[in-house]
């Protein structure tokens, strides 16, 4: 998982938690349309928010 492979420091902080919020929403974005057509959803997408929510959160906490 790149939240534990990839230390932050104070140069590539910021570049990180953004590329984890833009993950994080297009799975969201994902799983309302697999929703939406399919009438169920895929835990595939929240597997991907979550680890995108981990991402972030090591991110922030240093």
């Amino acid at each position: 998982d790149l939240a534990e492979r990839v230390p932050p420091d104070a140069l590539s902080a910021t570049d990180l938690a953004a590329v984890a919020e833009a993950a994080r929403a297009a799975a969201t974005t994902a799983g309302v349309s697999v929703e939406v057509h399919s009438g169920t959803a895929d835990p595939r997408v929240a597997g991907l928010r979550d680890r995108a929510t981990r991402l972030t959160a090591s991110v922030v906490t240093g």
